[in-house]
């Protein structure tokens, strides 16, 4: 991959991110001699960046933004991690383990995808296995197995263990003399991302940048999260994985989760085969040239080129402007802003529905107040013949027919619904609740 590509397709997973061209100019910048991603540091400048290599760049963008994801909650932990423990390399690994479960809490589908990416068979043998959620415990080291297992697998109620990163640290040096963890630490230090240009001791310190490109992401991670507070007292920044601060960032995540579902249920990828001068596969044009001796330099050649379409026409938003949704309307916006690749449609309704602009919904430029009538979505809905997927924004009760229900159901169409309640308001009971797909709850 030539260096401008790659260039771009870091710039597109930067911007899934919601960071500006401002924000990320010189944090990020491909380094075809990286092998993964890694941060630099120069301490004669002061500057510091994260290198993303041809390994990392070869991916999906999807895959390229939650390697970034990892690189910047690497950054935002590194003198909290640092400074309180010797061992270095076990340090990373533990790093790893925390970030990417946090993570994985947000987008389990797309870490599993990466980890499946980035972890190389002989790493999912040894102690590397620990961070990689792809990882089958059955063919560890017993005692490695049933910490992978503590790590990634879920109780009977869907919860996961509360990670606890001192309590890692030191279960990985007592393993170290058990199983010589260390001959296999030197024979693969880091299999996501080499971390070891982070410079010494204290003479690292984050630039305006890079603070506001983390606190950027850290508006994005799962409220109330057990890994996230566990990763607390470790951080360096004035952003924390508590209650309040991080919760934009978790949201941010889980919104992005939930817009990447419907994305991935609306888009296909495909292969055509172009005749063009370019070698590849003779075609038999090319063959009859070539043999002839019509011409020994042009040959029409059949290559295969894969691009991605939207298999429907859009993604509908539906935005309920009754009174009570005025303050919530802000929250909608990261839903927009999250949406690539594919049309979306938004239409607004209360007791009547019309479709809006994107735009304008953004300006504002529309009435709010009425009563709220969920039937006219569902009905809107599964008459569209070009839309699948939709997700619905609403503050409040309702009630939907049992005839729409049944056609909903019959209909095979996915209906997400986002509850957008005040911090001391009970979730709303709701029909569209139950026939939802999915629902997420929005805390004000």
């Amino acid at each position: 991959m030539d260096k401008t590509h790659a260039a771009s397709k870091i710039f597109q997973a930067l911007t899934r991110l919601g960071l500006s061209f401002a924000d990320s100019l010189g944090i990020v910048e491909y380094d075809p001699d990286a092998n993964t991603a890694y941060w630099s540091y120069n301490p004669s400048t002061n500057i510091e960046k994260i290198c993303v290599g041809p390994m990392i760049s070869e991916l999906d963008i999807s895959s390229i933004e939650m390697v970034l994801r990892h690189e910047f909650l690497h950054r935002s932990t590194y003198h909290g991690f640092h400074e309180r423990f010797a061992d270095q390399q076990l340090l990373n690994i533990v790093e790893d383990i925390c970030i990417n479960r946090l993570l994985y809490e947000a987008y389990p589908d797309n870490m599993m995808k990466l980890s499946i990416q980035v972890y190389s068979d002989e790493a999912k043998k040894t102690v590397i296995a620990l961070p990689d959620c792809s990882a089958n415990p059955d063919i560890l080291d017993p005692k490695l197995g049933a910490l992978w297992r503590y790590i990634w697998k879920t109780g009977e109620f869907g919860e996961f263990s509360r990670l606890n990163p001192s309590s890692l640290y030191y279960q990985l040096v007592d393993l170290k003399s058990l199983i010589d963890l260390k001959q296999l630490l030197d024979l693969l230090p880091s299999v996501f991302a080499d971390h070891s240009s982070h410079g010494q001791g204290n003479s690292l310190r984050m630039t305006g940048a890079t603070e506001k490109v983390i606190e950027q992401l850290s508006k994005s991670l799962p409220q109330s999260s057990n890994t996230g507070d566990a990763l607390n007292p470790f951080l360096s920044t004035s952003t924390q994985f508590g209650r309040n601060v991080v919760k934009d960032f978790i949201d941010t995540l889980r919104i992005d989760s939930l817009v990447t579902n419907s994305r991935n249920n609306l888009l296909e990828t495909f292969k055509i085969v172009q005749n063009e001068p370019f070698q590849g596969f003779p075609s038999r044009t090319g063959m009859v040239l070539l043999s002839t001796g019509i011409s020994e330099i042009f040959g029409i050649y059949q290559n295969i080129v894969t691009r991605t379409r939207p298999t429907q026409l859009r993604l509908c938003f539906y935005i309920d402007t009754s009174g009570s949704m005025a303050p919530h309307f802000a929250s909608i916006y990261p839903f927009i802003k999250a949406v690539f690749d594919i049309p979306l449609e938004v239409k607004l309704f209360n007791t009547k529905l019309y479709s809006i602009t994107v735009d304008s919904f953004l300006k504002g430029s529309f009435p709010i107040g009425g009563g709220t009538d969920f039937d006219l979505v569902i009905e809107d809905f599964v008459e569209s013949e070009d839309v699948t997927d939709s997700i619905l924004f609403t503050d409040g009760e309702g009630q939907i027919s049992v005839k729409n229900q049944k056609q909903l159901r019959s209909s095979g169409k996915n209906l997400y619904v986002v509850l957008l309640v005040d911090n001391d308001q009970q979730v709303p009971q709701s029909d569209v609740s139950k026939a939802a797909k999915d629902t997420l709850i929005l805390r004000r």
